[in-house]
């Protein structure tokens, strides 16, 4: 508000607002003030006033926006022809009737099922020993239709010396978020084999 302009307050007959109150705050906005009881609203004659209103409303809509998000929820496959040849499958709790992610052996492309279909997801970040042995730690970062999807586990068995054998165990996490938000995350179980 600028010095000089008139804050009008128009209250109900049971507002809480008094003329004491009113003036108390317009003394320290330094502005001159006129109470009425009628319909609430404020006349403020300021262009500061639309703009502070609208931030006030943009910033609703933002927290509204991110309170009514909810975690992405990961689903069984549907399909499990996504990926010939050599590939990393992820089970749920190590179930495997549960397929929850599915990548080519070197890790793209990735599919996930969310919202009830099988989404394709695309590697856009590795973190990786050269080679795979016990113990080494893997994580890979997907970004799919307004999803990113991290995969991070531990290779957890390695074939025995001397056996015909073409992959190895894993077990660790998938996690799942919109748009960075409301991660949910998964403990999973499977296998990286041919």
């Amino acid at each position: 508000m600028l010095a000089g302009e008139t804050l009008q307050l128009k209250c109900p007959p049971k507002c809480a607002l008094t003329a004491r109150s009113t003036r108390t705050r317009a003394k320290r906005l330094n502005v001159p003030v006129a109470v009425q009881r009628a319909p609430v609203s404020v006349d403020v004659r300021s262009p500061m006033a639309g703009l502070r209103t609208l931030t006030t409303l943009l910033g609703l809509s933002v927290f509204s926006a991110l309170a009514a998000a909810q975690p992405l929820e990961l689903g069984t496959l549907k399909s499990t022809e996504h990926v010939d040849g050599c590939s990393c499958e992820l089970y749920l709790g190590g179930d495997k009737t549960k397929l929850v992610f599915m990548s080519e052996f070197e890790g793209d492309p990735a599919w996930v099922n969310l919202a009830g279909s099988d989404t394709k997801l695309t590697l856009t970040k590795v973190v990786a020993p050269k080679k795979f042995e016990l113990g080494s730690r893997v994580t890979r970062t997907y970004q799919g239709p307004g999803c990113t999807v991290i995969a991070r586990y531990a290779v957890s068995r390695v074939c025995k010396p001397n056996t015909e054998c073409d992959g190895f165990g894993i077990s660790g996490t998938v996690s799942a978020s919109a748009s960075g938000t409301h991660r949910r995350t998964y403990q999973v179980s499977g296998l990286c084999g041919c």
